[in-house]
Protein backbone atom coordinates (compact mmCIF):
# COMPACT_ATOMS: atom_id res chain seq x y z
CA UNK A 1 0.00 0.00 0.00
CA UNK A 2 1.53 3.15 -1.22
CA UNK A 3 2.20 6.10 1.60
CA UNK A 4 -0.62 8.37 2.01
CA UNK A 5 0.71 11.99 0.61
CA UNK A 6 1.63 14.60 3.03
CA UNK A 7 -1.19 17.10 1.70
CA UNK A 8 -3.74 14.43 1.69
CA UNK A 9 -3.14 13.49 5.59
CA UNK A 10 -6.04 14.81 7.57
CA UNK A 11 -5.52 18.70 8.61
CA UNK A 12 -7.55 18.05 11.94
CA UNK A 13 -4.45 15.60 12.81
CA UNK A 14 -2.11 18.90 12.06
CA UNK A 15 -3.91 21.43 13.53
CA UNK A 16 -4.84 19.86 16.72
CA UNK A 17 -0.86 19.38 17.02
CA UNK A 18 -0.22 22.66 15.93
CA UNK A 19 -2.88 23.91 18.27
CA UNK A 20 -1.92 21.46 21.52
CA UNK A 21 1.54 23.07 21.17
CA UNK A 22 0.21 27.13 20.90
CA UNK A 23 -2.17 26.26 23.80
CA UNK A 24 0.11 25.13 26.32
CA UNK A 25 2.33 27.83 25.93
CA UNK A 26 -0.63 30.04 25.99
CA UNK A 27 -1.56 28.45 29.13
CA UNK A 28 1.18 29.55 30.94
CA UNK A 29 0.77 32.60 30.05
CA UNK A 30 -2.53 33.05 31.48
CA UNK A 31 -1.33 31.05 34.25
CA UNK A 32 1.19 34.39 34.95
CA UNK A 33 -1.77 36.51 34.03
CA UNK A 34 -3.81 34.70 36.72
CA UNK A 35 -1.34 35.02 39.27
CA UNK A 36 -1.23 38.29 38.45
CA UNK A 37 -4.67 39.10 38.94
CA UNK A 38 -5.01 37.13 41.91
CA UNK A 39 -2.18 39.51 43.87
CA UNK A 40 -4.07 42.90 42.36
CA UNK A 41 -7.61 41.14 43.39
CA UNK A 42 -6.41 41.25 46.81
CA UNK A 43 -4.07 44.63 46.74
CA UNK A 44 -6.93 46.70 44.69
CA UNK A 45 -10.39 46.61 45.12
CA UNK A 46 -13.66 45.71 42.60
CA UNK A 47 -13.88 49.49 41.86
CA UNK A 48 -10.27 49.94 40.35
CA UNK A 49 -11.02 46.97 38.54
CA UNK A 50 -14.27 48.69 37.07
CA UNK A 51 -12.43 52.02 36.22
CA UNK A 52 -9.80 50.00 34.14
CA UNK A 53 -12.57 48.00 32.74
CA UNK A 54 -15.14 50.93 31.40
CA UNK A 55 -11.99 52.61 30.07
CA UNK A 56 -10.25 49.65 27.97
CA UNK A 57 -13.70 48.72 27.22
CA UNK A 58 -14.23 52.03 25.17
CA UNK A 59 -11.13 51.47 23.46
CA UNK A 60 -12.03 48.38 22.56
CA UNK A 61 -15.43 49.16 21.24
CA UNK A 62 -13.67 52.02 18.94
CA UNK A 63 -10.78 49.61 17.68
CA UNK A 64 -13.60 47.19 17.02
CA UNK A 65 -15.98 49.62 15.00
CA UNK A 66 -12.61 50.48 12.93
CA UNK A 67 -10.76 46.65 12.70
CA UNK A 68 -9.41 45.47 9.47
CA UNK A 69 -8.43 42.10 9.85
CA UNK A 70 -5.28 42.70 7.79
CA UNK A 71 -3.73 40.25 9.81
CA UNK A 72 -5.94 37.34 8.16
CA UNK A 73 -5.12 39.29 4.19
CA UNK A 74 -1.41 38.31 4.95
CA UNK A 75 -2.03 35.20 5.96
CA UNK A 76 -4.52 34.90 3.17
CA UNK A 77 -2.20 36.35 0.07
CA UNK A 78 1.67 35.71 1.61
CA UNK A 79 4.19 38.33 1.96
CA UNK A 80 6.33 37.88 -1.44
CA UNK A 81 5.04 41.10 -2.49
CA UNK A 82 6.85 43.99 -0.44
CA UNK A 83 4.13 46.68 -1.41
CA UNK A 84 1.69 44.64 -0.13
CA UNK A 85 3.58 44.62 3.30
CA UNK A 86 4.11 48.46 3.01
CA UNK A 87 0.46 48.74 2.37
CA UNK A 88 -0.59 47.07 5.19
CA UNK A 89 1.70 48.83 7.61
CA UNK A 90 0.85 51.80 6.02
CA UNK A 91 -3.16 50.37 6.51
CA UNK A 92 -2.52 50.04 10.73
CA UNK A 93 -0.36 53.14 11.11
CA UNK A 94 -3.62 55.25 9.65
CA UNK A 95 -6.08 53.26 11.18
CA UNK A 96 -4.34 53.87 15.11
CA UNK A 97 -3.82 57.57 14.44
CA UNK A 98 -7.74 57.55 13.32
CA UNK A 99 -8.60 55.85 16.42
CA UNK A 100 -6.50 57.53 18.80
CA UNK A 101 -7.87 60.94 17.39
CA UNK A 102 -11.44 59.53 18.01
CA UNK A 103 -11.04 58.47 21.60
CA UNK A 104 -9.30 61.47 22.62
CA UNK A 105 -12.28 64.27 20.77
CA UNK A 106 -15.13 61.22 22.83
CA UNK A 107 -12.91 60.43 25.96
CA UNK A 108 -15.66 63.01 28.07
CA UNK A 109 -18.46 60.92 27.11
CA UNK A 110 -18.17 57.65 28.69
CA UNK A 111 -17.61 59.41 32.31
CA UNK A 112 -20.38 61.50 32.47
CA UNK A 113 -22.66 58.59 31.51
CA UNK A 114 -21.29 56.63 34.34
CA UNK A 115 -20.26 59.63 36.48
CA UNK A 116 -17.17 59.11 37.57
CA UNK A 117 -14.22 61.59 36.31
CA UNK A 118 -11.30 59.33 37.32
CA UNK A 119 -12.11 57.45 34.35
CA UNK A 120 -11.27 60.37 31.31
CA UNK A 121 -7.80 60.26 32.15
CA UNK A 122 -7.40 56.17 32.09
CA UNK A 123 -8.66 57.03 28.46
CA UNK A 124 -6.31 59.22 27.73
CA UNK A 125 -3.48 56.67 28.81
CA UNK A 126 -4.80 53.80 26.89
CA UNK A 127 -4.89 55.04 24.29
CA UNK A 128 -1.51 54.80 23.79
CA UNK A 129 -1.63 51.06 23.40
CA UNK A 130 -3.64 51.78 20.28
CA UNK A 131 -0.87 53.75 18.63
CA UNK A 132 2.16 51.53 19.65
CA UNK A 133 -0.03 48.29 18.26
CA UNK A 134 -0.42 50.40 15.12
CA UNK A 135 3.41 50.10 13.98
CA UNK A 136 3.39 46.12 15.14
CA UNK A 137 5.85 44.41 12.42
CA UNK A 138 3.13 42.87 9.37
CA UNK A 139 5.87 40.28 9.11
CA UNK A 140 4.74 38.42 12.42
CA UNK A 141 1.86 37.03 10.13
CA UNK A 142 3.88 35.49 7.76
CA UNK A 143 5.36 32.88 10.25
CA UNK A 144 1.50 32.14 11.57
CA UNK A 145 0.80 31.45 7.71
CA UNK A 146 2.83 28.49 8.24
CA UNK A 147 1.41 27.07 11.37
CA UNK A 148 4.91 28.39 13.12
CA UNK A 149 4.11 30.46 15.90
CA UNK A 150 7.20 30.26 18.16
CA UNK A 151 7.88 33.94 17.46
CA UNK A 152 4.06 34.79 18.40
CA UNK A 153 4.80 33.17 21.66
CA UNK A 154 8.09 34.51 22.30
CA UNK A 155 6.87 37.93 21.58
CA UNK A 156 3.61 37.34 24.21
CA UNK A 157 5.94 35.55 26.52
CA UNK A 158 7.92 38.99 27.12
CA UNK A 159 4.87 41.21 26.94
CA UNK A 160 3.24 39.27 29.48
CA UNK A 161 5.99 39.04 31.82
CA UNK A 162 7.00 42.74 31.92
CA UNK A 163 3.09 43.62 31.82
CA UNK A 164 2.33 41.68 34.70
CA UNK A 165 6.02 42.62 36.69
CA UNK A 166 5.18 46.31 36.05
CA UNK A 167 1.76 46.14 37.46
CA UNK A 168 2.36 44.36 40.67
CA UNK A 169 5.24 46.75 41.66
CA UNK A 170 2.91 50.09 41.08
CA UNK A 171 -0.19 48.16 43.02
CA UNK A 172 2.16 47.14 46.26
CA UNK A 173 4.03 50.63 46.04
CA UNK A 174 0.62 52.87 45.64
CA UNK A 175 -2.06 50.57 45.88
CA UNK A 176 -3.86 52.38 43.32
CA UNK A 177 -5.95 51.33 40.00
CA UNK A 178 -3.04 53.30 38.30
CA UNK A 179 -1.29 49.75 38.37
CA UNK A 180 -3.21 48.26 35.68
CA UNK A 181 -3.03 51.14 33.55
CA UNK A 182 0.34 50.91 33.56
CA UNK A 183 0.59 47.28 33.23
CA UNK A 184 -1.30 47.35 29.63
CA UNK A 185 0.95 50.24 28.68
CA UNK A 186 4.58 48.24 29.10
CA UNK A 187 3.02 45.24 27.61
CA UNK A 188 1.39 46.59 24.30
CA UNK A 189 5.22 48.45 23.73
CA UNK A 190 7.34 45.14 24.56
CA UNK A 191 4.96 43.89 22.17
CA UNK A 192 5.80 46.19 19.48
CA UNK A 193 9.36 45.96 20.20
CA UNK A 194 9.95 42.45 20.21
CA UNK A 195 8.09 42.35 16.99
CA UNK A 196 10.86 43.80 15.36
CA UNK A 197 13.34 41.51 16.75
CA UNK A 198 12.05 38.68 15.80
CA UNK A 199 10.51 39.34 12.45
CA UNK A 200 12.99 42.35 11.02
CA UNK A 201 10.58 44.96 8.37
CA UNK A 202 11.75 48.70 7.48
CA UNK A 203 8.63 50.36 7.24
CA UNK A 204 7.87 51.90 3.94
CA UNK A 205 4.70 54.05 3.56
CA UNK A 206 2.42 53.15 0.40
CA UNK A 207 -1.40 51.77 -0.48
CA UNK A 208 -0.18 50.08 -3.85
CA UNK A 209 -2.31 47.31 -3.08
CA UNK A 210 -4.99 48.57 -1.01
CA UNK A 211 -7.46 47.03 -3.38
CA UNK A 212 -6.25 43.84 -2.76
CA UNK A 213 -5.81 44.05 1.17
CA UNK A 214 -9.85 45.08 0.91
CA UNK A 215 -10.94 42.49 -1.19
CA UNK A 216 -10.55 39.75 1.14
CA UNK A 217 -10.42 42.03 4.57
CA UNK A 218 -13.84 43.77 3.86
CA UNK A 219 -16.45 41.62 4.93
CA UNK A 220 -14.37 40.22 7.56
CA UNK A 221 -13.73 43.82 9.21
CA UNK A 222 -17.42 44.54 9.00
CA UNK A 223 -18.08 41.64 11.15
CA UNK A 224 -15.82 42.58 13.66
CA UNK A 225 -17.34 46.20 14.10
CA UNK A 226 -20.24 44.47 14.40
CA UNK A 227 -19.34 41.86 17.02
CA UNK A 228 -17.44 44.59 18.78
CA UNK A 229 -20.75 46.35 19.45
CA UNK A 230 -22.02 43.01 20.72
CA UNK A 231 -19.63 42.41 23.27
CA UNK A 232 -17.33 45.88 24.50
CA UNK A 233 -20.31 47.69 25.56
CA UNK A 234 -20.59 45.01 28.33
CA UNK A 235 -18.63 46.74 31.22
CA UNK A 236 -19.84 50.51 30.28
CA UNK A 237 -23.77 49.43 30.32
CA UNK A 238 -23.30 47.45 33.82
CA UNK A 239 -21.26 51.18 34.97
CA UNK A 240 -24.36 53.45 33.57
CA UNK A 241 -27.06 51.18 34.90
CA UNK A 242 -25.38 49.86 38.35
CA UNK A 243 -21.87 51.47 39.35
CA UNK A 244 -18.42 51.22 38.91
CA UNK A 245 -17.61 48.92 41.57
CA UNK A 246 -20.71 46.39 39.81
CA UNK A 247 -18.74 46.75 36.32
CA UNK A 248 -15.51 45.69 37.92
CA UNK A 249 -16.97 42.38 39.52
CA UNK A 250 -18.60 41.70 35.90
CA UNK A 251 -15.16 42.65 34.57
CA UNK A 252 -13.10 39.81 36.50
CA UNK A 253 -15.29 37.50 36.65
CA UNK A 254 -16.36 36.97 32.87
CA UNK A 255 -12.53 37.14 32.09
CA UNK A 256 -12.25 34.54 34.64
CA UNK A 257 -14.98 32.80 32.85
CA UNK A 258 -13.10 32.36 29.79
CA UNK A 259 -10.05 31.60 31.26
CA UNK A 260 -10.66 27.36 30.28
CA UNK A 261 -11.40 28.38 26.58
CA UNK A 262 -10.37 31.50 26.23
CA UNK A 263 -6.72 30.70 24.94
CA UNK A 264 -8.42 26.85 23.21
CA UNK A 265 -10.99 28.56 20.28
CA UNK A 266 -9.04 31.53 19.45
CA UNK A 267 -5.78 29.66 18.52
CA UNK A 268 -7.55 26.68 17.08
CA UNK A 269 -8.87 29.64 14.89
CA UNK A 270 -5.42 30.94 13.71
CA UNK A 271 -4.17 27.31 13.35
CA UNK A 272 -6.84 25.99 11.71
CA UNK A 273 -7.60 28.98 8.76
CA UNK A 274 -4.57 28.08 7.21
CA UNK A 275 -4.85 24.51 7.53
CA UNK A 276 -8.19 24.33 5.56
CA UNK A 277 -6.76 26.76 3.04
CA UNK A 278 -5.03 23.26 1.47
CA UNK A 279 -8.51 22.22 0.89
CA UNK A 280 -10.66 25.24 0.24
CA UNK A 281 -11.61 24.09 -3.23
CA UNK A 282 -12.08 20.26 -2.37
CA UNK A 283 -15.22 20.41 -0.98
CA UNK A 284 -15.20 16.75 0.45
CA UNK A 285 -11.86 17.08 2.00
CA UNK A 286 -12.78 20.39 3.48
CA UNK A 287 -16.15 18.62 5.05
CA UNK A 288 -14.31 16.00 6.75
CA UNK A 289 -11.46 17.80 8.30
CA UNK A 290 -13.51 20.54 9.11
CA UNK A 291 -16.50 17.92 10.61
CA UNK A 292 -13.44 16.40 12.70
CA UNK A 293 -12.65 19.95 14.43
CA UNK A 294 -16.12 20.66 14.85
CA UNK A 295 -16.04 16.99 16.98
CA UNK A 296 -12.86 17.56 18.84
CA UNK A 297 -13.87 21.13 19.82
CA UNK A 298 -17.37 19.88 21.45
CA UNK A 299 -15.76 16.51 22.98
CA UNK A 300 -13.19 19.40 24.54
CA UNK A 301 -14.95 22.21 25.31
CA UNK A 302 -18.47 21.58 26.69
CA UNK A 303 -17.26 19.40 29.59
CA UNK A 304 -14.35 21.78 30.26
CA UNK A 305 -17.25 24.61 30.34
CA UNK A 306 -19.86 23.27 32.54
CA UNK A 307 -17.28 21.49 34.66
CA UNK A 308 -15.79 24.60 35.28
CA UNK A 309 -19.38 26.40 35.74
CA UNK A 310 -19.83 23.95 38.93
CA UNK A 311 -16.29 24.42 40.56
CA UNK A 312 -16.85 28.31 40.43
CA UNK A 313 -17.40 29.04 43.87
CA UNK A 314 -15.29 27.34 45.07
CA UNK A 315 -12.29 28.40 43.07
CA UNK A 316 -13.31 32.10 42.94
CA UNK A 317 -13.33 32.39 47.28
CA UNK A 318 -9.85 30.26 47.04
CA UNK A 319 -8.31 32.59 44.35
CA UNK A 320 -9.76 35.69 44.90
CA UNK A 321 -11.11 36.36 48.50
CA UNK A 322 -14.70 36.69 50.13
CA UNK A 323 -14.80 40.37 48.90
CA UNK A 324 -15.48 38.49 45.10
CA UNK A 325 -17.83 36.14 45.95
CA UNK A 326 -20.71 38.46 44.01
CA UNK A 327 -18.62 37.21 40.94
CA UNK A 328 -19.42 33.43 41.47
CA UNK A 329 -23.01 33.94 39.33
CA UNK A 330 -20.89 35.73 36.38
CA UNK A 331 -18.32 33.50 36.17
CA UNK A 332 -20.82 30.67 36.18
CA UNK A 333 -23.30 32.01 33.59
CA UNK A 334 -19.76 32.98 31.15
CA UNK A 335 -18.38 29.81 30.94
CA UNK A 336 -21.54 28.03 30.27
CA UNK A 337 -22.08 31.16 27.59
CA UNK A 338 -18.72 30.15 26.38
CA UNK A 339 -19.16 26.54 25.94
CA UNK A 340 -22.17 27.32 23.69
CA UNK A 341 -20.61 29.18 21.52
CA UNK A 342 -17.72 27.13 20.95
CA UNK A 343 -20.36 25.45 19.09
CA UNK A 344 -18.96 25.95 15.81
CA UNK A 345 -17.68 29.40 16.32
CA UNK A 346 -14.19 29.40 15.30
CA UNK A 347 -14.12 26.82 12.53
CA UNK A 348 -17.03 28.44 10.75
CA UNK A 349 -14.75 31.37 11.13
CA UNK A 350 -12.06 29.45 9.17
CA UNK A 351 -14.01 27.63 6.68
CA UNK A 352 -16.43 31.20 5.57
CA UNK A 353 -11.95 32.90 5.56
CA UNK A 354 -10.87 29.70 3.52
CA UNK A 355 -13.87 29.70 0.92
CA UNK A 356 -13.70 33.26 0.38
CA UNK A 357 -17.15 33.28 1.58
CA UNK A 358 -16.59 36.09 4.40
CA UNK A 359 -19.61 37.98 3.89
CA UNK A 360 -21.27 35.23 6.20
CA UNK A 361 -19.30 36.21 8.93
CA UNK A 362 -20.66 39.86 8.37
CA UNK A 363 -24.62 38.40 8.44
CA UNK A 364 -23.82 36.22 11.82
CA UNK A 365 -22.39 39.12 13.49
CA UNK A 366 -25.57 41.43 12.77
CA UNK A 367 -27.76 39.01 13.66
CA UNK A 368 -25.55 38.15 17.01
CA UNK A 369 -25.43 41.73 17.52
CA UNK A 370 -29.00 42.68 17.17
CA UNK A 371 -30.15 39.93 19.47
CA UNK A 372 -27.35 40.25 22.09
CA UNK A 373 -27.00 43.73 22.90
CA UNK A 374 -30.74 44.74 23.50
CA UNK A 375 -31.45 41.79 25.67
CA UNK A 376 -28.33 42.74 27.25
CA UNK A 377 -29.47 46.29 27.72
CA UNK A 378 -33.20 45.32 28.81
CA UNK A 379 -31.49 42.77 31.09
CA UNK A 380 -29.24 45.08 33.06
CA UNK A 381 -31.84 47.96 33.05
CA UNK A 382 -34.62 45.46 34.52
CA UNK A 383 -33.02 42.94 36.64
CA UNK A 384 -29.48 43.77 37.13
CA UNK A 385 -26.73 41.92 36.17
CA UNK A 386 -28.67 38.67 36.67
CA UNK A 387 -30.68 40.18 34.03
CA UNK A 388 -27.79 40.59 32.12
CA UNK A 389 -26.43 37.54 31.79
CA UNK A 390 -29.77 36.47 30.67
CA UNK A 391 -29.07 38.48 28.01
CA UNK A 392 -25.65 36.98 27.36
CA UNK A 393 -26.87 33.30 27.20
CA UNK A 394 -29.69 34.82 24.52
CA UNK A 395 -26.94 35.89 22.31
CA UNK A 396 -24.82 32.62 22.89
CA UNK A 397 -27.76 30.28 21.54
CA UNK A 398 -28.44 32.80 18.62
CA UNK A 399 -24.65 32.61 18.04
CA UNK A 400 -24.61 28.71 17.87
CA UNK A 401 -26.91 28.37 15.46
CA UNK A 402 -25.88 31.06 12.84
CA UNK A 403 -22.50 28.91 13.65
CA UNK A 404 -24.10 25.63 12.61
CA UNK A 405 -25.80 27.10 9.41
CA UNK A 406 -22.86 28.48 8.49
CA UNK A 407 -21.24 25.40 8.10
CA UNK A 408 -24.04 23.52 6.86
CA UNK A 409 -23.88 25.94 3.80
CA UNK A 410 -20.72 26.58 3.25
CA UNK A 411 -19.77 22.38 3.36
CA UNK A 412 -22.76 21.51 1.50
CA UNK A 413 -23.87 18.91 4.16
CA UNK A 414 -27.14 18.57 6.08
CA UNK A 415 -28.03 19.83 10.04
CA UNK A 416 -28.32 16.02 10.68
CA UNK A 417 -24.70 15.26 9.38
CA UNK A 418 -23.90 18.09 11.86
CA UNK A 419 -25.66 17.43 14.58
CA UNK A 420 -24.07 13.21 14.96
CA UNK A 421 -20.77 15.04 15.21
CA UNK A 422 -21.68 16.81 18.53
CA UNK A 423 -24.62 14.47 20.10
CA UNK A 424 -22.43 12.40 22.02
CA UNK A 425 -20.46 15.13 23.66
CA UNK A 426 -23.74 16.78 24.50
CA UNK A 427 -25.26 13.25 26.15
CA UNK A 428 -22.13 13.12 28.49
CA UNK A 429 -21.65 16.64 29.25
CA UNK A 430 -25.82 16.15 30.35
CA UNK A 431 -25.18 13.48 32.19
CA UNK A 432 -22.05 14.91 33.87
CA UNK A 433 -24.01 17.83 34.73
CA UNK A 434 -26.93 16.28 36.87
CA UNK A 435 -24.69 14.14 39.21
CA UNK A 436 -22.66 17.03 39.62
CA UNK A 437 -26.35 18.89 40.51
CA UNK A 438 -26.66 16.66 43.21
CA UNK A 439 -23.17 17.62 44.92
CA UNK A 440 -24.07 20.40 47.74
CA UNK A 441 -22.22 23.75 46.99
CA UNK A 442 -21.82 26.64 49.40
CA UNK A 443 -22.38 30.33 47.62
CA UNK A 444 -21.15 32.55 50.62
CA UNK A 445 -18.29 33.23 52.26
CA UNK A 446 -15.83 30.74 52.90
CA UNK A 447 -16.21 28.26 55.50
CA UNK A 448 -12.40 26.92 55.07
CA UNK A 449 -10.18 26.25 51.18
CA UNK A 450 -9.46 23.22 52.95
CA UNK A 451 -13.29 22.25 52.55
CA UNK A 452 -13.38 24.23 49.26
CA UNK A 453 -10.26 22.26 47.73
CA UNK A 454 -11.79 18.89 49.54
CA UNK A 455 -15.21 20.45 46.97
CA UNK A 456 -13.25 20.90 44.04
CA UNK A 457 -11.08 17.53 44.01
CA UNK A 458 -14.50 15.47 44.54
CA UNK A 459 -16.41 17.03 41.93
CA UNK A 460 -13.94 17.04 39.38
CA UNK A 461 -13.21 13.60 39.82
CA UNK A 462 -17.02 12.40 39.47
CA UNK A 463 -17.75 14.97 36.83
CA UNK A 464 -14.79 13.21 34.60
CA UNK A 465 -16.06 9.70 35.92
CA UNK A 466 -19.17 10.56 34.27
CA UNK A 467 -18.10 11.60 31.38
CA UNK A 468 -16.16 9.51 30.40
CA UNK A 469 -18.17 6.57 30.83
CA UNK A 470 -21.01 7.91 29.21
CA UNK A 471 -18.83 8.34 25.72
CA UNK A 472 -17.48 5.14 26.58
CA UNK A 473 -20.51 3.50 26.81
CA UNK A 474 -22.05 5.33 23.81
CA UNK A 475 -19.11 4.07 22.01
CA UNK A 476 -19.59 0.65 22.87
CA UNK A 477 -23.24 0.46 22.59
CA UNK A 478 -23.07 2.19 19.07
CA UNK A 479 -20.10 -0.08 17.62
CA UNK A 480 -18.05 2.08 16.12
CA UNK A 481 -15.33 5.24 16.97
CA UNK A 482 -15.93 8.49 16.16
CA UNK A 483 -12.91 11.01 14.70
CA UNK A 484 -12.72 12.11 18.89
CA UNK A 485 -12.39 8.72 19.92
CA UNK A 486 -10.00 7.57 17.50
CA UNK A 487 -7.90 10.02 18.37
CA UNK A 488 -8.03 9.61 21.95
CA UNK A 489 -7.38 6.19 21.30
CA UNK A 490 -4.12 6.81 19.04
CA UNK A 491 -2.75 9.10 21.98
CA UNK A 492 -3.72 6.76 24.79
CA UNK A 493 -1.38 3.92 22.64
CA UNK A 494 1.52 6.28 21.87
CA UNK A 495 1.37 7.05 25.59
CA UNK A 496 1.04 3.09 26.69
CA UNK A 497 3.84 1.83 24.07
CA UNK A 498 6.49 4.25 24.82
CA UNK A 499 5.58 4.23 28.82
CA UNK A 500 7.34 0.75 29.44
CA UNK A 501 10.53 2.10 27.69
CA UNK A 502 11.03 4.78 29.95
CA UNK A 503 10.17 2.57 32.56
CA UNK A 504 12.90 0.11 31.26
CA UNK A 505 15.30 2.64 30.75
CA UNK A 506 15.02 4.25 34.51
CA UNK A 507 15.38 0.66 35.76
CA UNK A 508 18.87 0.24 33.09
CA UNK A 509 19.81 3.24 34.92
CA UNK A 510 19.42 2.43 38.31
Amino acid sequence: MSQEPAAEKSTAYRVAAGTALFITMRWCFRLIGLVSTVILARVLVPEDFGIFAIAASYITLIEGLTDLSVRSSVIRHGGEDRSFLDTVFTVQLLRSLLVCAVVLATSLIVPALVEDDRIGPVIWCLALNTLWSGVLSPRMALFERELDFRRELLMQFVGKILSTIAAITVALIYETYWALIVGSLVGSLSRVTTSYILAPFWPRLGLQQWRKLFNFAGWVSAATTVDTLGHQFDSIIIGGFLDVRSAGIYRVGSEFAALPLGEFLPVLSRTLFPGLLKFKDDIPKLRQNTLDAVEMICTLALPIAVGFAFVAPEVVRILYGDKWIAAIPIVQAVSLCVGIEALGGSVSTSVAMARDHTKFLFGRSVAYSLSRLPAFIIGAWLFGINGALVGYLVGSLLLAGANVTILRTLLETSYGAIATRVWRAAAGVAAMAAVLWLVPTHYGVSDGVGNDVVNIAVKMALGAATYTIVRVAIWQLSGTAEFSERSMLRVWSAVAARLPLRLGTKAGRE
